[in-house]
């Protein structure tokens, strides 16, 4: 009843400021809308040195505990759930309800119609 803070903000940012500020207020909650759109970072090696970077991202345990400090899943969901569980944060583990968010392209055009509505 009545009104409440609402924000709209990425899982990441909230889970990292969970992290980082524990534990976690009671009345703070992750609502996931449904379908929800799921931001899908994807990291290019354009060099060897890259590449090797992205293994390492990819394959060292201590890289990806940092990264889930910040709030990110990565590819170990049960890393992320157990971080997020010891300070009293529930997340989804899996994130199933996904449509894909729209083209470059498609937002171009809705941002432009959106600013020719609001001239």
């Amino acid at each position: 009843m009545g009104k409440v803070p609402l924000a709209f903000i990425y899982e990441y940012q909230l889970v990292a400021y969970a992290m980082a500020h524990k534990p976690v207020p009671a009345d703070a909650v992750l609502l996931y809308p449904k379908p929800t759109m799921f931001d899908k970072e994807v990291f290019v090696a354009l060099n060897e040195a890259a590449k090797g970077l992205g293994e390492l991202l990819s394959n060292q345990p201590e890289l990806q505990q940092i990264a889930v400090e910040y709030g990110f899943r990565g590819t170990h969901s049960t890393l992320f759930k157990e971080a997020t569980g010891q300070v009293g944060f529930a997340v989804k583990e899996r994130i199933v309800d996904v449509v894909d968010p729209p083209t470059g392209e498609i937002m171009a055009e809705m941002i432009g119609v959106v600013a020719d509505a609001m001239k």
